[in-house]
């Protein structure tokens, strides 16, 4: 209802415009004394009410084409990231299916050089099988998937566990609003997994609503990045170890009473991740 009425408004407007100067040229008709201005008066107001009718019908085409090409484009592309989105986990998946089919061949393969072994009656013939299952071996532990590091974001101060206990990151802080309308957050980002994050990227994230007090140590804003990203490269994060303390300043807008702050991260040997990990904070307010 409301798109109808959106459409058809400039036609009101337009009949509405033409309707008061026919009115008005109404009462004004005794004025008009000599006989050719009682004829083009009339013919120009009328042409000049079809010319605005056709103007209004041509802009509303214009921009119902407008609208009509932008959500194609919109949905070509969402398709498209749809597609790409599909093809990088179907690659993925493949990936590890491949490696899973080709490992339980190894096995099988072992299994048969166990048995030759076994079978076999020369001690040169054994010598010989019992170095190919060993290459074999060394060959199936290579191509196992090696175990990934995977990073965490929590708020400091933090519960630092023993490396033999799970990881305790705090993810629920409530901290006080500065007079300039900014919170001051304090975090880092830890690695408890036995595998070493190497060559790698931090992404720090504030809510969308927020934005950044000031320019975050350590962190940059890389051109063309969204205003509420912040990048950081690592060379390595050692096993069951985390980062210095980080700190950031986020103004956040007056109505909100509570914001998320979290990372994305990418590195050599880390898992994929596609969600970030997150903390919220809840604000007091002077």
């Amino acid at each position: 209802m409301l798109e109808w009425l959106s459409s058809e408004i400039p036609y009101f407007l337009a009949f509405a415009t033409f309707a008061a100067g026919a009115l008005d040229l109404y009462h004004r008709w005794g004025e008009l004394k000599d006989k050719p201005l009682r004829k083009f008066v009339p013919t120009l107001f009328m042409l000049i009410g079809v010319l605005s009718l056709l103007s209004v019908h041509h802009d509303n085409t214009d921009k119902q084409k407008a609208e009509q090409t932008a959500e194609q484009n919109i949905h070509d592309l969402t398709t498209q990231v749809k597609v790409a989105t599909g093809a990088e986990q179907t690659a993925i998946q493949n990936q590890k299916d491949n490696t899973i089919t080709f490992l339980q061949k190894f096995h099988e393969l072992s299994g048969e050089l166990a048995d030759l072994k076994t079978q076999a009656k020369t001690e040169e013939l054994q010598k010989k099988i019992a170095g190919l299952q060993t290459q074999l071996q060394n060959t199936q532990k290579a191509l196992a998937p090696a175990p990934k590091a995977e990073l965490l974001f929590t708020f400091v101060p933090f519960i630092n566990t023993p490396v033999t206990q799970a990881p305790t990151p705090v993810t629920d802080v409530t901290l006080p609003v500065s007079e300039d309308g900014s919170v001051h957050v304090k975090f880092t980002v830890a690695n408890w997994t036995a595998v070493d994050a190497l060559d790698g990227e931090i992404t720090l994230v504030i809510c969308e609503q927020c934005k950044f007090a000031r320019e975050p140590a350590n962190f940059s804003k890389l051109e063309g990045e969204r205003e509420v990203h912040r990048l950081m490269n690592f060379d390595r994060i050692l096993p069951a170890t985390f980062l210095p303390t980080q700190e950031v300043d986020v103004i956040i807008p007056p109505h909100i009473q509570s914001f998320a702050v979290g990372i994305s991260y990418r590195c050599r040997t880390c898992a994929f991740q596609l969600t970030a990990s997150k903390g919220v904070v809840h604000v007091i307010r002077p």
